[in-house]
């Protein structure tokens, strides 16, 4: 059920038709996805093991030392798929309508709000504390180890807001167990029209992001 995952299952039946060869999605998630690296990083180079990476590839590449594989030696690149979509949500209970809100009660009750991310040095992670930074707030950080059960915290209350993708989010939001107060996206979201973009309440926000597909080092282009 994560953002990752979402992509997977989307491309997994075109690719399963391009090439007449069952595609399946195996998902190993954990440790900001250094799991999944190493498996496909020792995987035998013959195209029938792929990794699907989100952002955190990158930074965990930059941030973590001894990491069981090589970033830049151990892949070869296939193709970039798309940018995700993070959606600032709160839970209703904590009675915030409007990013404004929610950063004026960060700015009430400093060190008490806390916030949510898949893990420290994770793209989420990242593009939360550029907002954050931006937003000129200091709430706590909580890690999770995936997308879906951080969902379930924020939802429930317990952590009191996150920016989750738009995928593993949206039936929350359908079903009023997330308030969605903006995206994190240069342009509303088709789904999501009515919620702004965090850039309209504070144009100079930045974020990088990208799914993109890698195969083992020595994979024939």
């Amino acid at each position: 059920g994560s953002a990752t995952d979402i992509t997977a299952r989307m491309v997994g039946p075109r690719l399963a038709d391009l090439w007449g060869q069952p595609v399946v999605i195996e998902n190993r998630s954990g440790a900001g996805g250094t799991l999944a690296n190493t498996m496909v990083a020792q995987a035998t180079p013959d195209g029938h093991t792929l990794l699907m990476i989100s952002t955190a590839f990158a930074i965990t590449a930059t941030i973590q030392k001894n990491l069981p594989y090589d970033a830049r030696k151990d892949f070869r690149g296939v193709t970039q798929i798309g940018t995700p979509t993070g959606v600032v949500s709160v839970a209703p209970s904590l009675g915030v309508r409007s990013l404004k809100e929610l950063i004026a009660l960060v700015k009430e009750r400093p060190g008490k709000i806390l916030y949510a991310s898949t893990g420290a040095g994770s793209g989420m992670h990242m593009s939360t504390e550029r907002f954050n930074l931006v937003a000129g707030i200091r709430p706590q950080h909580v890690a999770f180890k995936g997308q879906p059960e951080l969902i379930i915290e924020v939802g429930t209350g317990r952590v009191n807001f996150a920016i989750p993708s738009r995928g593993p989010a949206m039936s929350f939001i359908k079903e009023g167990r997330l308030v969605p107060l903006a995206v994190n996206t240069q342009k509303r979201s088709p789904h999501l029209p009515d919620v702004p973009t965090i850039l309209e309440i504070l144009p100079q926000f930045e974020r990088d992001a990208t799914h993109g597909l890698l195969a083992p080092a020595g994979t024939p282009k």
